[in-house]
């Protein structure tokens, strides 16, 4: 997946695009070596990367994940869990709890409930919204 680093300057200048690899790490730090801006973006573009391993047409595209930063010289690990339909941040790629890995998935299996096949439509009272309220009734 590409993650594109912007400064919230007003301007929003970019400041780095990684990618990351097989175990959704980035394949090269962020902004090692440098004084991080006071705010930044965290852009990740997974559209882009569910269009090209999943056959589904997902539902998100770009999930900006805005942050300050305290310490500049510290190291800073913004961790997302991401589906086609929904995501998570967490405090840390040890905070997520199982809750919000149930959390994830439900949503992940609520947005695949449809009446149309590659979009996202429930029309009231038709089988897909009475399975949809099943899954969120039964949580």
């Amino acid at each position: 997946m590409r993650i594109e680093l912007w400064k919230n300057d007003g301007k929003h200048t970019m400041l780095k695009a990684v990618t990351t690899n097989a175990d959704a790490a980035p394949m090269a730090r962020c902004w090692p070596g440098r004084k991080w801006p006071s705010a930044a973006t965290s852009c990740l573009l997974v559209k882009d990367y569910f269009v090209t391993h999943l056959e589904d047409s997902p539902f998100l595209d770009r999930v900006p994940v805005r942050f300050a930063i305290a310490d500049a010289a510290a190291g800073y690990h913004v961790p997302l869990l991401v589906t086609p339909w929904a995501y998570s941040t967490t405090a840390g790629a040890d905070a997520m709890s199982e809750a919000a890995q149930l959390l994830v998935s439900m949503l992940d299996e609520l947005g695949h409930i449809t009446d149309e096949p590659g979009r996202l439509t429930r029309t009231f009272l038709s089988p897909a919204m009475q399975r949809a309220n099943r899954l969120v009734g039964d949580a």
